[in-house]
């Protein structure tokens, strides 16, 4: 029942409510209505006012051009005559006017056959005088041309001469500076081959102290301080840049060194590589004996004649790194002595060279 109840309730405020907003409605269409009405009166009113206006002035503009048609009438009579009035004025202007120009051109006239009638006896005086002075310019200068073609051949003929001798002077000079560069090429040539030379003897010199000190060192490694018996019949030899040394009871222990290569103007030395043969029984070691220490190579220089060694040896000893044009600029010896002292000290391994250098062999 309270369900009913509140359901009733509520359907009755629902209908309440709808009676109102219905009621609402109305008012306000009614409202819109009058409204309406009242506008709509307001707008027939304005249009009477404004219909009643326009008519006033239409009736306004129509008296107007009324009035302003007969002022023009009035006013035209009046500007025809005044029209015709200027036209007879200015006709009589212009009649005159044409008058006047008539006789300016006929005078006119007059003065430009006047100056067509001198215009053409000038003409005819200056073509006269132009005719004359034409043909004494076209002398001299016909004359000009034959005296300005002479001296062109000349020009010609001595430029053509001094520019033969200058071909031939250049040519004798390209000949001479040829033959000069073929000479300096050709020393240089042979200063490097003689320099190349020195270079092998050089490092062949090395090489044989390497060599030697190898084997020295082959031998303290194997024997120690005691030194073996050799026979005499196995001496160490020494050839093309390989060692072969026997020792004991004549095993052979061969030390191959590879040809050195000159590269550039230096050479470059492979390191030695030592290849022992099989034996069949170890010799026994003799006594050890002391071997003596070696002594320091000392500077020995042999007396030749007229020799530059001992010169040469001071001067590279003061400053080392010396090259070979520089030892002969110093000292004043011509190439074929400078090679040989050279070639002499480095024999005796008192100096080394390397990359066309010469130094004191390091100690």
């Amino acid at each position: 029942m309270a369900l009913k109840d509140l359901w009733d309730a509520e359907r009755k405020k629902r209908r309440e409510e709808m009676r109102l907003r219905s009621w609402e409605v109305g008012t306000t269409i009614d409202q819109f209505a009058t409204d309406r009405q009242d506008m709509a009166r307001q707008q027939r009113n304005r249009l009477d006012a404004f219909k009643m206006q326009l008519r006033q002035d239409r009736n306004e503009l129509a008296d107007r051009s009324a009035a302003e048609k007969n002022d023009r009438l009035y006013l035209g009579a009046e500007r025809q005559e005044e029209i015709q009035n200027f036209l007879a004025v200015a006709a009589d202007r212009r009649y005159q006017e044409a008058v006047q120009q008539a006789g300016k051109a006929q005078k006119q006239a007059e003065e430009l056959a006047e100056f067509a009638r001198n215009l053409t006896e000038q003409t005819a005086l200056f073509l006269r005088a132009t005719s004359t002075e034409r043909s004494l310019m076209s002398s001299q200068l016909a004359a000009d041309l034959q005296d300005f073609h002479e001296k062109l051949s000349n020009t010609v003929a001595l430029e053509r001469t001094g520019l033969q001798r200058q071909q031939l002077e250049r040519k004798i000079t390209l000949s001479r500076d040829l033959a000069a560069f073929m000479e300096e090429l050709r020393s240089d040539t042979s200063q490097y081959l003689q320099e190349l030379e020195l270079s092998r003897e050089s490092g062949t010199r090395e090489i044989q102290g390497q060599l030697a000190q190898y084997v020295a060192d082959l031998q303290m490694a194997v024997w120690g301080s005691a030194r073996p018996q050799a026979n005499s019949a196995n001496v160490p030899a020494r050839k093309n840049g390989s060692a072969t040394t026997s020792f004991g009871n004549g095993t052979p222990i061969k030390a191959t060194v590879q040809s050195a290569k000159v590269l550039g103007r230096g050479a470059a030395i492979s390191a030695p590589t030592v290849k022992p043969q099989k034996t069949s029984a170890a010799p026994m070691p003799p006594a050890p004996v002391k071997p003596k220490p070696p002594s320091p190579p000392q500077p020995e220089i042999k007396a030749r004649g007229v020799s530059y060694e001992e010169e040469i040896y001071e001067y590279i000893s003061k400053s080392e790194g010396k090259r070979l044009k520089e030892i002969e600029e110093a000292l004043g010896v011509n190439r074929v002595q400078s090679v040989d002292a050279l070639r002499s000290l480095i024999q005796q391994g008192l100096i080394v060279e390397r990359d066309r250098l010469y130094y004191l062999p390091a100690s």
